[in-house]
């Protein structure tokens, strides 16, 4: 919902460099009160774990909310579990488990139902923004399976940290090329109020939360969140956009939710003292 309020006066470069400019602003000073700084030393795969996490997906993102609905656009976010399961196997020789099949033959029949009467679909670019945005959920499940087996040592805040400051630097220099006056635009009361919020919760908060759940729940786990994402983007998208909601995008909700339930079947749930435990020692 921000981002297509944003795309009207923003380049997806700009977008990007001050979500992640403003996340920066809200977690550098809790790095130094918590005394990690001297953990900001990065490495090759960190760095490149960093980049998948943010600066790639969020521009990809950003570009098809030119062609997608909102509705349309969290539903195909909720691949990312799925594309998770599917990417350990194939890259990582990881065995998945008959639940965790039988959720992505649930997911993907719900995605198939929510395009299949889809009106106009086939010749409307909301193709194009389908795989542009597939694209960026492929690296959110990359970046979460890469976070489980080379970084667990690595502190939430740190990981964070480092996933905004590739997309500043990258999005910032491809920001100013493609649109200079973008200083001018985000000046504005109501661009400035949106970028505090897009910036400082949803991407700094929410990206220490992320890479907290990848090292307590796994790849798979940290991803399920987006499991949510349709429920409010159908919920904002009808009441704030007046975009339209049809039977058959609510029938592949159902779907896909239901999905939730192989995916947790089986899963070791870890107590409460366990995580607290993590945690204090992660921070």
């Amino acid at each position: 919902m921000w981002t297509k309020i944003l795309l009207v006066d923003f380049h997806p470069f700009a977008i990007v460099f001050y979500r992640c400019l403003f996340g920066l602003i809200m977690l550098l000073p809790i790095i130094f009160m918590k005394g990690l700084q001297k953990q900001l030393i990065p490495t090759k795969s960190l760095i490149f774990t960093a980049a998948l996490g943010a600066a790639i997906p969020w521009t990809l993102m950003t570009y098809s909310q030119q062609y997608l609905d909102t509705t349309i656009s969290g539903i195909i976010n909720a691949l990312s579990p799925i594309l998770t399961i599917i990417l350990s196997v194939l890259l990582f020789k990881k065995q998945a488990n008959f639940s965790e099949w039988i959720s992505v033959g649930i997911g993907f029949s719900g995605m198939m139902m929510i395009f299949l009467f889809q009106q106009h679909f086939e010749a409307s670019n909301q193709i194009v923004g389908t795989v542009i945005l597939l694209c960026a959920a492929a690296c959110y499940s990359l970046t979460s399976l890469l976070t489980d087996k080379y970084h667990q040592a690595v502190s939430p805040y740190i990981l964070a940290v480092w996933t905004l400051t590739i997309a500043v630097v990258i999005c910032g220099l491809l920001a100013f090329i493609v649109q200079p006056d973008h200083i001018v635009h985000v000046l504005s009361p109501v661009h400035l109020l949106i970028f505090v919020i897009f910036g400082m919760l949803s991407s700094g908060i929410g990206y220490v939360l992320f890479y907290y759940l990848v090292h307590e729940g796994g790849p798979v786990f940290a991803v399920f969140v987006t499991f949510l994402m349709p429920c409010v983007t159908f919920l904002l998208g009808a009441v704030i956009l007046d975009e339209v909601i049809t039977w058959n995008m609510g029938a592949g909700l159902v779907l896909v939710l239901t999905s939730i339930m192989f995916l947790t079947k089986g899963k070791q749930k870890r107590s409460w003292k366990h995580v607290k435990k993590h945690y204090q020692k992660s921070i």
